[in-house]
């Protein structure tokens, strides 16, 4: 019942069900930049729940030095890329990860990929600022 309602409230989205709770992720507030087609909006809500959810695992790691953050994120991608959600003549050509430090205790990390989607490549940051891992969308729309 809970459920139809969240549905009939916000529209597009998925029901998230995490520690007793349901709640629907309205992937069209920050997924709005790549609406050309609905594919790469629902992928653009799967990767920022699976990197929050990663980012809540690696909530003491936020020291710049430690390869844990990136060594997660390679792992992440490169099961990506083996599922053929990213393109590529290899994972390194299918997605590439930069470190960057935006701010004083704050670790980022960008990230571009190469879809399977109507959507040449999707940029986005990974950061850790205050102990909170977020993810950032980088918007970059191919010329039509």
């Amino acid at each position: 019942m809970r459920a139809n309602a969240e549905r009939q409230r916000l529209g597009i989205g998925v029901l998230v069900s995490a520690g007793g709770e349901l709640r629907l992720d309205d992937e069209r507030s920050s997924s709005a930049a790549f609406a050309r087609s609905a594919e790469p909006i629902r992928f653009w809500g799967f990767l920022r729940r699976a990197l929050e959810e990663l980012g809540n695992s690696l909530v003491f790691r936020a020291d710049p030095s430690d390869p844990a953050p990136r060594i997660a994120l390679e792992g992440f991608f490169d099961a990506l890329y083996r599922r053929r959600a990213l393109v590529g003549d290899s994972a390194e050509d299918a997605f590439t990860i930069h470190p960057s430090l935006p701010a004083p205790g704050a670790v980022a990390y960008e990230i571009a990929l190469r879809l399977s989607y109507p959507l040449d490549r999707m940029r986005l940051a990974f950061v850790n600022s205050d102990g909170q891992w977020t993810v950032v969308p980088r918007v970059e729309v191919p010329v039509a």
